[in-house]
């Protein structure tokens, strides 16, 4: 039922993965005059052992063992983005470049 009170026509159950991820979905219930995906978190969270943090800007997705970022997003008009349209974010790292004469002499070889 949506919020006008009307029932709208449920035409399958099922389980899938998201699109280039690991993260599961069960009992999917599948609604055809539905125009976008909803997602019951509650259940995604117990389901893949992950936990939600929301911020204004957007959504960070966790492992609850690890709490490595699995998923990043952003927040549009008050909504988040359907997680199939995200990737795993990149790993970033600042690195100084050192010239390869510096690292012969800093491991202890002989002149060239």
């Amino acid at each position: 039922m949506v919020d006008n009170g009307n029932g709208l026509s449920i035409t399958g159950i099922g389980q899938t993965t998201l699109p280039t991820t690991t993260l599961q979905l069960h009992n999917v219930i599948v609604v055809p005059d539905i125009k976008g995906k909803l997602l019951f978190v509650s259940q995604f969270t117990r389901d893949n052992n992950y936990y939600f943090l929301f911020y204004p800007w957007g959504f960070l997705l966790k492992d609850m063992k690890t709490n490595q970022v699995i998923l990043k997003g952003p927040m549009t008009n008050g909504l988040y983005p359907n997680l199939q349209q995200l990737s795993k974010p990149s790993l970033s790292f600042l690195a100084n470049k050192i010239p390869g004469s510096l690292w012969h002499a800093r491991l202890g070889h002989l002149h060239s």
